[in-house]
C-alpha cells in the first residue's frame, strides 16, 4: 500500500512541477515580446494617398432689379374689357377685339380723353385717334385743351410723370356711327402701347340703320359698313355661302346631265338589242 500511495504522490508532485515549468516559459514569452530595444529601428510600411481636390470657383453675380415696364391705363371713355400693357406693337388695339359701345356722345361734340400712368416714362408721347367702324381707317384727333403741345403728327407729351392726365378732343362733324373707336397710341422707348375705347356718336340719320346691322357691321352715317365677305342694306348676305351655294348648283347640273346622258344611252342600247333579236329567227329560218 505505501508503494502504491508514493507513486501516486510522484504523480501529483510531477504534474504540479510541469504546469508551473509552462507558466514560467509563459510569462519570459510576455515580457520578450513587451521589452523592445531602443536602439532597434522598427520600420512601419507607408502608404501615399493622393487626393485630388477639386477647385470650385464661387461666381457672384450682380442682383439686377427688373425694371418695370410703362403702364397707361385709359379710364375715360371707359377702356376695352381686357387691355393690359403687356403686348407691345400690337395695333390697332392691343390685341383686344371690338365690344360693345360703352359711351354715348353726340357728333362734333368735345371729349376729354382721361388716362392714368402708373410707371413713367421720361420720353413718351401720345396720339389719339378715331375709327368709324371696324377698328379701321383711324383719323387723328386734333387737341384742342389749352395747354395742348403737340408736333406737325399732333403727338404729344404724356406718360412721364405718375399720375392722372388728360386732353380734350373735339369729334369729327361728317359722320356718327353706332360702334365707333376711340384709340390712344403711346410712344416710348420700349414699343408703342395701344389702349381703345367703343363709343356711340349720335348724329342724322342714324335711325335708319342704327343697331340693325348683322354679323358685326356698324352703322355709319344712316348706312351699314359690313365686314368683309357681307354685304347688302344690313350686311345679311353671306358671299362665302352665295359662292358655296354656287358650286353646289353647279355640281347638281353636271350630275343630272350624266344621268339624263346615262339613260339616254341605255335606251339606245335596249332598242339595238331588240333589234337584234328580231333578225335572229329569220335568219335561222333561211338556214334550214
Amino acid at each position: 500500500m505505501k508503494i502504491i500511495q508514493n507513486l501516486f504522490l510522484i504523480v501529483i508532485l510531477g504534474a504540479i512541477y510541469i504546469k508551473t515549468q509552462d507558466e514560467v516559459k509563459d510569462d519570459e514569452t510576455v515580457e520578450e515580446e513587451v521589452i523592445v530595444d531602443e536602439d532597434d529601428e522598427v520600420e512601419e510600411p507607408t502608404q501615399t494617398v493622393v487626393v485630388q481636390v477639386e477647385k470650385k470657383e464661387t461666381v457672384i453675380k450682380p442682383i439686377v432689379e427688373e425694371k418695370p415696364k410703362p403702364k397707361l391705363n385709359l379710364v375715360d371713355p371707359v377702356r376695352r374689357i381686357g387691355t393690359s400693357n403687356s403686348k407691345i406693337d400690337v395695333a390697332p388695339c392691343g390685341g383686344i377685339e371690338k365690344t360693345a359701345a360703352g359711351t354715348l356722345t353726340n357728333m362734333g361734340s368735345r371729349i376729354n380723353a382721361i388716362w392714368e400712368i402708373t410707371t413713367p416714362i421720361p420720353s413718351g408721347t401720345c396720339r389719339v385717334s378715331m375709327s368709324t367702324a371696324l377698328d379701321a381707317n383711324f383719323t387723328t384727333l386734333i387737341p384742342i385743351s389749352k395747354h395742348a403741345k403737340y408736333d406737325e403728327s399732333f403727338q404729344f407729351e404724356c406718360g412721364r410723370q405718375p399720375g392722372f392726365e388728360f386732353m380734350e378732343f373735339a369729334l369729327p362733324e361728317n359722320y356718327a356711327c353706332d360702334s365707333c373707336t376711340l384709340q390712344i397710341s403711346w410712344k416710348t422707348i420700349e414699343g408703342t402701347f395701344y389702349s381703345c375705347s367703343d363709343l356711340m356718336i349720335i348724329g342724322d340719320k342714324m335711325s335708319n340703320c342704327m343697331a340693325k346691322c348683322l354679323n358685326g357691321g356698324a352703322c355709319v352715317n344712316g348706312s351699314c359698313v359690313c365686314k368683309k365677305n357681307f354685304d347688302g342694306e344690313f350686311c345679311g348676305n353671306n358671299l362665302t355661302q352665295s359662292s358655296n351655294w354656287g358650286w353646289i348648283v353647279l355640281i347638281i347640273i353636271l350630275l343630272a346631265a350624266l344621268g339624263v346622258g346615262g339613260y339616254l344611252l341605255f335606251i339606245k342600247n335596249q332598242g339595238s338589242w331588240s333589234i337584234d333579236n328580231k333578225e335572229k329567227p329569220a335568219q335561222e329560218n333561211f338556214i334550214k
